[in-house]
Formats: structure tokens, C-alpha cells, sequence
């Protein structure tokens, strides 16, 4: 399955099935080749995010990133691009195995940054399914990527997707 036809199955798939078919959840990793203030202008400037600061664990982290407005859905625009960060956000599936280290070091040659999505309802009122809420935020960032031919992984995506332009 190419990156379109991903976005696709995204809006054709029932809420409920979305998990188990194309891999939408909570902590779901997008990776890219492009500086986080050029992807969150072109966010911002839909109108549809707005910026967010999350403090957690009672103040001992300060997350920085963008909330989408009608799906709740939290951006975590990453500092950095380091093995334990992509590890923890879509390669769990290579622990364990000897190849792990040889993936690591591709995705941090390919790729300098990573966005992070959190099922995030701000204390409001959840109007869609939290995964239907994160689908909106892979169809955004994937059509950005199309339309600026920019490279990206979908680690977690069902089949994992990997665009080249």
C-alpha cells in the first residue's frame, strides 16, 4: 500500500476497526525530513491546530506542540531524533531482534524529525472516536508530505509506509 492509498483506507475505515486495520492509536510516530516550524505553520495556517504547552508528571515535563481543534489530538513535535525516541514510537516490533541497531541508524539517517500523536480531549467533550481524532492528523501531515514531496515513515501505519517522492 502506497502513502495515498493509506490516506484513503484512513477515511473508508469504520472508527472501531481503524486500530487493528491500519495501525491508529495512541503514540502513533511520524517521521520526517523537514524542520518542525515549517510543518507547524502549514498546520497552524488551516486553522484547524492551535499551540499547545502539556505539563506532565507534576511539572517534570514540559511537552511542546499542537492540539487539532475538532479532534483533540495532541502534536509532540520532537527535540530530537535519537534511537530510544524512535524505538519507543513505532519499532518495538524490531526488539529483540539483531536488526534493530541496522533500522535505528536508518531512520535516524533518513529522517531529523519526529512527530508524536496523543489522544489529548483538553477536558472536553470527545464528539469523535480518539482514533478517528488521530486519523485526521495522519491525513494532514499526509497530504502536506504529498504536496511538498517530502519523505516520510509511518512506522506504525498497517502496512508500515515508507514515501519517497
Amino acid at each position: 500500500m502506497n502513502l495515498e492509498e493509506y490516506l484513503q483506507a484512513l477515511k473508508d475505515c469504520p472508527d472501531e476497526r481503524l486500530q487493528e486495520e491500519l495501525g491508529i492509536y495512541d503514540n502513533y510516530g511520524i517521521l520526517l525530513n523537514k524542520t518542525q516550524q515549517v510543518i507547524a505553520n502549514h498546520l497552524l495556517s488551516s486553522g484547524k491546530y492551535e499551540r499547545e504547552t502539556l505539563i506532565l508528571l507534576g511539572g517534570l515535563i514540559k511537552a511542546e506542540g499542537l492540539v487539532h481543534k475538532k479532534g483533540h489530538t495532541f502534536l509532540q513535535l520532537s527535540k530530537s531524533l535519537g534511537s530510544k525516541n524512535i524505538t519507543s514510537h513505532g519499532c518495538a516490533k524490531f526488539l529483540g531482534k539483531p536488526d534493530i541497531l541496522a533500522h535505528e541508524f536508518r531512520q535516524l539517517r533518513d529522517y531529523n524529525e519526529a512527530i508524536v500523536l496523543h489522544d489529548y480531549s483538553k477536558n472536553n467533550p470527545r464528539e469523535i472516536h480518539h482514533n478517528r481524532a488521530i486519523s485526521y492528523v495522519v491525513e494532514d501531515i499526509g497530504r502536506f508530505v504529498l504536496g511538498e514531496s517530502l519523505q516520510v515513515c509511518l512506522p506504525q501505519a498497517k502496512p508500515e509506509i515508507i514515501y519517497y517522492p
